[in-house]
């Protein structure tokens, strides 16, 4: 319950009582004449007091995520009220008299109810409206009304039973957002292309098999994010968006990206994961602009050279593709600062990989025999996964990277580990699950900044007792090893969260291990 004294302040402007349990909200909350700013969203309210309108200095209101069924019919009073958020209530109608608040922008009603198939008349009718929000309803079609609502610049329809986006859209043209994710919709009509103040763009999670051939048009569009469709080709019209900066077409049935896209040079992101694309366009070259590229889980077999030309570029992820071999232009890339390459049939790197300084680089699930000697060269790499590879050995040349604080080297066939793996000091993580390791060196416990490590799945039939020296040690996995005992000072260890042994051939743990941090 808010104290009444509360009420009683004539000056107070902002009131936040959100994310309480208050049942009532009472009745004097009409005398703050000069309340702004009412937040009490989160709470058990029911209902609202008519008084409500009487606080005639009130521009926001925020109740969302109570148990409304109604609002007062004086909300029409609240001429000063420019947002209103009423979103998940189990509001059953809007008051007619919401239509008198002539400086209402933005309505927030997602998740209202599960009657509401159409828009509310009540909210249709505001005119100067600027912002709408009605995802998570059980919309089924937007009513004809809607149109009129022509100073409309965001549209939030997410979630929603919508098949369609009818042709009248093409009335918002002060529209710059319109959001359709996770509804039923197998295309777009070519009035949508006819808001060419239209900034971002989000149909995810449809049924679209095309994109309507006029997209060009949207002129101003920086967004466009189309995943999890079922579209097969794109227009080349793309190419006509030239400001365009995050494009997201992953999740589809493309086959190909159009040429034309090279013209899109103020792309900054462009995602084309989980497609069936077989080869990149040369133009690829002239976005000269893009930071971030993926196209994992697509076909491709080869790159093309001209792509040394994206030297804007921080991150890279091609994996689980097709690609047999990297092209000496990789070494063009000196900004990125995430590489993957996972799941190819990559046997070596080129030695042009030693140009890029500082990243994150995943090389597991490839066909590696050898440790690429070429990425020592990179100083300031501070993860780098080596799993499921074939590797053998490590080189001493590994003590060169100086910068690891995360090394994955699980599931390969190594044997043995260098004692210079003793040098990686700001190593924080290390896991070398799945080898044919026989015992680790007693130089890697010299490691005082590891938090993790893993040795499940080896060889080892015992435990050095300069384990001890891990003192920031937090989780240690031994798991389905030949160990017959533990080294008494394992006690020792008082950063332990996680120890596992299971699987081994131990037939009691040493007392010191079982009474550690005691």
């Amino acid at each position: 319950m808010i104290p009444d004294k509360i009420f009683e302040l004539d000056y107070l402007k902002t009131l936040f009582a959100h994310n309480n349990k208050i049942e009532v909200l009472p009745t004097s909350v009409g005398d703050l004449k000069n309340l702004a700013q009412l937040r009490i969203f989160g709470n058990r309210l029911t209902w609202l007091p008519e008084e409500l309108g009487l606080c005639e200095s009130l521009q926001t209101l925020w109740v969302q995520d109570n148990q409304l069924i109604a609002l007062p019919k004086s909300m029409g009073k609240l001429t000063q009220l420019k947002i209103l958020v009423v979103a998940r209530n189990p509001l059953r109608s809007f008051p007619a008299e919401l239509q008198e608040c002539e400086n209402l922008k933005d309505i927030d009603a997602d998740g209202l109810q599960d009657t509401l198939s159409v828009p509310p008349m009540e909210i249709t009718v505001l005119r100067d409206l600027h912002e709408l929000h009605l995802s998570h309803n059980p919309l089924m079609a937007l009513s004809d009304i809607i149109q009129t609502l022509n100073q409309l610049r965001v549209l939030r329809l997410d979630n929603t039973l919508i098949d369609e986006i009818p042709t009248f859209i093409g009335k918002l043209s002060k529209l710059r957002t319109i959001s359709a994710v996770q509804n039923r919709l197998t295309s777009l009509p070519d009035q949508l292309c006819t808001l060419t103040s239209l900034t971002k763009v989000n149909f995810d999670s449809n049924s679209l098999h095309v994109l309507p051939e006029a997209i060009g048009k949207l002129k101003n569009l920086k967004e466009l994010s189309v995943t999890k469709n079922k579209i097969g080709w794109i227009p080349s019209s793309i190419g006509n968006l030239h400001s365009i900066e995050e494009m997201r077409l992953s999740f589809n049935r493309l086959q190909k990206i159009p040429q034309e896209i090279g013209r899109c040079q103020t792309l900054v992101r462009l995602r084309c994961s989980h497609n069936l694309i077989s080869q990149l366009p040369l133009e690829l070259e002239l976005l000269t602009n893009l930071e971030d590229l993926s196209f994992n889980s697509n076909q491709l077999e080869t790159l093309p050279s001209s792509m040394g030309a994206l030297t804007a570029m921080t991150k890279l992820d091609l994996s689980k593709n097709k690609l047999s071999r990297m092209s000496a232009v990789m070494g063009a890339w000196q900004r990125l600062e995430f590489l993957d390459l996972s799941g190819n049939m990559i046997a070596e790197l080129p030695s042009t990989i030693g140009n890029m300084r500082q990243m994150k680089l995943d090389l597991s699930n490839m066909e590696l025999n050898n440790f690429p000697l070429e990425i020592v060269n990179m100083e300031s790499l501070t993860v780098l996964d080596l799993s499921d590879n074939h590797l053998e050995s490590l080189p001493p040349e590994i003590e060169q990277l100086v910068g690891v604080e995360i090394l994955n080297l699980e599931r390969n066939n190594l044997l043995f580990l260098p004692l210079e793996l003793g040098s990686l000091y700001t190593i924080r993580e290390l896991l070398f699950a799945g080898n044919e390791l026989r015992s680790p060196p007693v130089e890697h416990c010299q490691l005082t900044m590891i938090k993790s490590l893993n040795l499940d799945n080896n060889s080892l039939e015992q435990l050095p007792d300069e384990l001890s020296r891990l003192v920031n040690l937090e989780q240690f996995s031994a798991t389905n090893n030949r160990l017959t005992f533990l080294p008494l000072t394992f006690g020792h260890l008082k950063n332990l969260t996680h120890f596992d042994v299971s699987g081994n051939e131990m037939v009691t743990p040493p007392m010191e291990v079982c009474s550690a941090g005691a």
